[in-house]
């Protein structure tokens, strides 16, 4: 990884969410969509081994262009942690 070259800061684990929203003006013109068209949004945090925010991301996807697989596997003696949410649901 590149940033672990670069500065030595190695990342240890990322928080993040998807949901619907509507687009900044900018997204809507950078994907090509008219304004308030529902896009999927992900936002991240990466954290560094120390704990430390190495870098915060927003991404919009097209709803029309992409589909989200996700694989979950349980490990052995791993406890989902009480602080997990699930809202609207």
């Amino acid at each position: 990884m590149k940033l672990v070259l670069d500065t030595h800061i190695y990342c240890d684990f990322a928080e993040g969410t998807i949901e619907a929203a509507a687009p900044t003006r900018e997204e809507a013109r950078l994907l090509k969509i008219p304004p308030r068209t529902p896009v999927l949004i992900k936002k991240q945090v990466i954290y560094s081994s120390d704990g430390k925010t190495v870098n915060i991301v927003r991404l919009a996807y097209r709803g029309d262009r992409y589909k989200f697989r996700v694989r979950m596997v349980r490990q052995p003696g791993k406890y989902i942690s009480r602080g997990m949410s699930a809202s609207n649901l």
